[in-house]
């Protein structure tokens, strides 16, 4: 027959409570499930076009790029299009991030890609951060910076200018009238000379034929 000790007994108490403890403990909540809602997590990028309007809303191009050794792509792909003033979202599967996992990018605007556009040469990093809420779920946490600063989101401004446009009807040196009216007038009046001219000429013609 087994003798059971006190010795016996305090060793079981102390397993069974480990075990409470490893089963309640976060990581049980993660194999729970949570998993699948990490699949499609975003970062938005925001573009705001400014100054004139124009005939034709251009389209821009963004790139990120991974700094961090092993941080996974967005399942999109690198490069984002938004056309005109609108937003639209980079997508990361982050099913098998681990708690502690730190993600960073680097976010740019390539060339405006039309003329009469301003560039935007901002560069913002993108840190994604794999941590756990009080019920000890995985929770990302993106945190955004540009020039050193915190930022709420990534935006990118560009203005438009519309190209100038050469007016032929503006006023001429002539005051009152317009240039082609001007041209007009000035043509007129060296026909009127020329006549005068001939005139002159036959006039004096005629005077020595009298003589």
């Amino acid at each position: 027959m087994t003798k059971i000790t006190k010795r016996g007994i305090l060793q079981t108490g102390l397993l069974f409570s480990a075990l409470l403890v490893l089963l309640a403990s976060p990581a049980s909540a993660q194999a729970a499930g949570t998993s699948d809602t990490l699949t499609a997590y975003p970062v938005t990028v925001e573009e705001n076009v400014t100054g004139d309007t124009p005939d034709s809303q251009n389209t821009f191009v963004f790139t990120l790029t991974a700094v961090s050794t092993g941080a996974p792509l967005p399942t999109n792909g690198t490069e984002l299009s938004i056309t005109g003033s609108g937003s639209a979202d980079y997508t990361f599967d982050l099913s098998s991030a681990r708690p502690g996992d730190i993600y960073e990018y680097t976010l740019r605007q390539q060339s405006a890609g039309a003329n009469n556009y301003t560039q935007d040469t901002s560069e913002y990093t993108v840190r994604i951060y794999i941590v756990r809420n009080d019920s000890g779920v995985l929770s990302p946490e993106t945190v955004i910076t540009g020039a050193d600063t915190k930022c709420a989101s990534c935006v990118f401004t560009n203005q438009y200018t519309a190209p100038a446009v050469t007016d032929l009807t503006t006023s001429s040196p002539f005051t009152g009238v317009t240039q082609n009216t001007g041209v007009l007038l000035l043509a007129a009046a060296l026909i009127a000379a020329g006549a005068i001219i001939v005139i002159a000429g036959k006039t004096k013609a005629a005077g020595k034929d009298v003589r």
